[in-house]
């Protein structure tokens, strides 16, 4: 073996490494913390993570209970206290963790911080015209909430109402509705209006514009665009669809709806992985020029979707994980508690898996971070910095 007597060259420097070739890499990251430790190594990957933006969505965390979340792609805890006493939604939208917080006054805070960004938004607490209740006891009636453009957030507050709040209003605005037996189950943003999905699979689309002097509330700003048809089925069918979960979510500019059907006895006592054998999992496109929902086998460009009572997202997968691929709907376990009453959340795993392609559902079983309560809140929350 010889010896090198000559000059010896210096080793590689990574901030040598080409931008495109250090943003080709950071997409392929799936952690967002992975990813603000990408562009903490220097300056040319910070100028190379820019040149990539918008960046692909990080896959989501799960929310094991009130202060405890888990990466998916690495399996790391994460600890954020929210100080939220009921099993309200927690997760909102990209980035945003709903929170109380103790002040010196009479009164505590409400309002919507995002972990990584630092950025925050300062709620109104809800009143009596959103909930019967009024104050914060209204928020353990809220269902859901979602942050759109311009800061404004929309909620749905169990009894049917859809209501608004922009950072500085004197008060929530509540949406006229006379939904007739029905109320609103999901809401999700989509070209520049909120939609509202009921039980009963109705779509109604509200205006919400981002400027102060949009007057989202008004009738004339309401839109039935899809009245649903519903045929005449026996009584077990129509129990089925009473118990049936639904969510919408903005998928390559397409408004799409999630449902899942229980086909077993309702309120039977099944464990563990078997609850899959009873679940379809169903997936519509919103025809708004049409007013109609149509059922769809395949989802565009490796989409995967995310659907949960918080929050919902879809997100592209490159397929390089076996274990997030395109083309399949995740949904979590604690959704599927309402279809059976008796069901120990300990045995219900943390999040199913359905492929699309070969139309079946896989469980899937984390570390709950040591919990060992009889109650799980789980979310999915989509990180965004």
């Amino acid at each position: 073996m010889g010896i090198c007597l000559g000059k010896q060259q210096p080793l590689p420097l990574w901030l040598d490494l080409p931008a495109e070739l250090a943003g080709l890499i950071l997409c392929r990251l799936l952690s967002p913390t992975d990813r603000l430790r990408f562009m903490a190594v220097c300056r040319q990957w910070r100028l190379a993570a820019k040149q990539q933006h918008p960046l692909p969505p990080a896959l989501p965390w799960l929310r094991l209970n009130y202060d405890t979340f888990q990466s998916l792609p690495d399996g790391q805890l994460r600890h954020y206290c929210t100080s939220l006493g009921f099993f309200s939604p927690v997760c909102i939208s990209d980035g945003w963790l709903l929170c109380l917080r103790s002040s010196s006054g009479p009164d505590d805070e409400l309002f919507l911080t995002n972990p990584f960004s630092k950025a925050t938004i300062k709620l109104l607490v809800p009143d009596n015209c959103v909930s019967s209740l009024g104050g914060f006891l209204a928020m353990s009636r809220l269902h859901k909430m979602l942050v759109c453009p311009g800061d404004l957030v929309a909620a749905i507050f169990f009894g049917g109402y859809l209501c608004f709040y922009r950072p500085g209003a004197p008060s929530w605005q509540v949406c006229p509705h006379d939904l007739r037996g029905e109320w609103y189950e999901d809401i999700a943003f989509h070209h520049g209006k909120v939609y509202a999905l009921t039980t009963k699979e109705d779509l109604f689309a509200f205006e919400a514009g981002d400027s102060e002097a949009a007057e989202v509330s008004r009738a004339s700003h309401v839109e039935h665009t899809i009245r649903a048809v519903h045929q005449l089925q026996p009584p077990a069918a129509n129990l089925e669809k009473l118990l049936a979960k639904r969510y919408v979510v903005t998928s390559s500019a397409k408004l799409l709806m999630v449902e899942l059907i229980d086909h077993g006895v309702p309120f039977q006592r099944i464990l563990g992985p078997r609850i899959i054998e009873k679940i379809e999992v169903k997936v519509f496109e919103a025809e708004l020029t049409t007013g109609q929902w149509v059922q769809v086998k395949k989802l565009d460009d490796g989409q995967a979707l995310f659907v949960s009572r918080g929050c919902s997202k879809a997100i592209p997968l490159s397929g390089h994980d076996p274990g997030f691929q395109g083309n399949r709907v995740y949904y979590l376990g604690v959704d599927l508690l309402t279809f059976c009453s008796e069901i120990k959340p300990a045995d219900t795993p943390n999040y199913f898996f359905y492929d699309m392609s070969a139309g079946t559902s896989s469980a899937v079983y984390l570390n709950r971070g040591g919990d060992t309560r009889d109650v799980y809140i789980e979310e999915w929350f989509f990180p965004s910095t």
